[in-house]
């Protein structure tokens, strides 16, 4: 009897509803990746093609400011540090970097961070404090985030092969992790917003179509010289909090200094020792059930004329879900770390994220945490990279039940089936390869979406409270 009520419920889903739409209105969905391999010549081309597999169109890479420029503790004389042609800089390095993420066909998003000694304060510093952040110059920042994105315009003469140019870079971001003193100190917005606004107009002076993401915001307040996450962003919006961050209610603040200038925020939702429901322990950090606040923050920023573009963007440029082995710390063992990745992406999706950004590829050896990669460190497969391919998230609430999903090839149809073999649907995916859809009745199959040959994990439908997980 119950496979009977199982099998009336998915047939009439998957005949009952054809006039609802599939695919919902939504920012785009971009999955991205952050790998380091991609910048090692003998890593890249196997790096990239198991990105190929995970239906990937963006990488995010570093270029380190410190390895490019001029070292030592005073710029040498005579250095032009907006011209990328001046001998003193150091491209080579990136120049291959570049060139290999245009032959694979990969839009890059290009994070700018690291000072070199006579771009920070001199001196003594505190323990502990980043060795290429200290009180950095707003200034000479801007200057090598012009030379940057001229060089890499299009159309700049590739210095290795006459008559060619070396491919452009459209995607900037301002540093990584500002709140965190590891990164930048002062850990503070009062610090990096003339960063961010110097870069800003200096990446936009060389091409107007330049896309500039803010640095994205560590997900806790790790130290006493650290910010939290959502005070940052509230003061980098200028905006007010009226009670806990979570209640939500927001107004403009006041700030008589210039807002801040970026065409995409971001923030880095890493979930550590929870599940993707799980708020953060402390208000003011940012768990991925905690980017429905960011999201109003900045929808209230908007409105209020504090971004400098309409409708920024929320992005994620760094994002992962660790598993045992061979985090033993923090990690999940593979199959739960799959299914809690899914979740997390429909979440994330659900919040308004228009690109998340996975990191890593590969498990790194060693870091601060971990176990985040879909591969292990040997490149055989984790569960999550399949979770990746093909994400299937499937939740009950309100006497319905929605279906989401990613399919590695856009505008191409998902096919969803029990794992019996019953149709449910059909679906539509657009140009981010999304789709989503839902049906009435709670379906209690388990299920599992294929597009051609490549299939996912299969998903057991999961109880959620007003459309977000639960």
């Amino acid at each position: 009897m119950k496979n009977l009520a199982v099998a009336c419920l998915l047939a009439w889903a998957a005949i009952g509803l054809l006039a609802q739409n599939a695919v919902a209105a939504r920012p785009g969905f971009v999955l991205a990746m952050d790998e380091p391999a991609v910048q090692q010549p003998d890593r890249a081309d196997a790096a990239y093609a198991r990105i190929d597999e995970l239906g990937v169109s963006r990488v995010r890479v570093n270029l380190s400011w410190a390895n490019s420029a001029p070292a030592g503790a005073a710029a040498p004389d005579g250095f032009n540090a907006r011209d990328p042609a001046d001998a003193r800089y150091r491209w080579t390095a990136f120049d291959a970097t570049v060139r290999r993420a245009a032959a694979a066909g990969r839009e890059l998003l290009v994070t700018v961070s690291g000072a070199p000694a006579w771009a920070q304060r001199p001196g003594a510093r505190p323990d502990d404090i980043a060795p290429s952040g200290y009180h950095v110059n707003a200034a000479a920042y801007a200057d090598f985030a012009y030379a940057a994105a001229l060089r890499y315009n299009g159309r700049f003469p590739d210095p290795l092969t006459a008559g060619a140019t070396l491919p452009r870079v459209r995607i900037w971001q301002a540093w990584n992790e500002p709140n965190l003193p590891s990164f930048l100190y002062p850990a503070t917005p009062e610090h990096y917003l003339p960063l961010l606004n110097g870069f800003y107009d200096a990446v936009k002076s060389v091409d107007g179509t330049n896309f500039v993401v803010a640095a994205g915001l560590a997900p806790v307040k790790s130290s006493k010289p650290a910010s939290y996450p959502l005070r940052f962003a509230a003061e980098m919006l200028c905006l007010r909090r009226e009670g806990p961050f979570r209640d939500q209610r927001f107004s403009a603040g006041g700030c008589k200094r210039p807002p801040a200038r970026f065409d995409a925020l971001s923030i880095h939702p890493y979930s550590l020792m929870a599940k993707p429901g799980q708020h953060a322990a402390y208000d003011g950090n940012v768990f991925v059930a905690d980017v429905p606040v960011l999201a109003r923050m900045l929808r209230v920023a908007e409105r209020s004329h504090l971004t400098h573009v309409p409708r920024p963007p929320l992005w994620v440029t760094e994002f992962a879900w660790f598993t045992n082995p061979p985090n033993k710390s923090v990690g999940d063992p593979p199959r739960i770390a799959a299914a809690r990745a899914m979740e997390a992406l429909y979440r994330l999706w659900s919040a308004g994220v228009s690109c998340v950004t996975w990191s890593l590829l590969y498990d790194a050896s060693g870091g601060l945490v971990p176990g985040g990669g879909l591969l292990y460190a040997d490149g055989s497969e984790k569960p999550t990279f399949d979770a990746l391919r093909i994400p299937l998230f499937v939740g009950r609430s309100g006497g319905r039940t929605v279906f989401w999903g990613r399919g590695p090839s856009p505008r191409t149809p998902v096919t969803i089936r029990t794992l019996r073999g019953r149709l449910v649907r059909t679906a539509p995916t657009d140009a981010d390869g999304v789709f989503s859809f839902s049906v009435r009745g709670k379906v209690r199959a388990r299920l599992q979406a294929s597009q051609g040959a490549v299939q996912s994990l299969s998903a057991l439908p999961r109880d959620i409270a007003r459309g977000r997980a639960g």
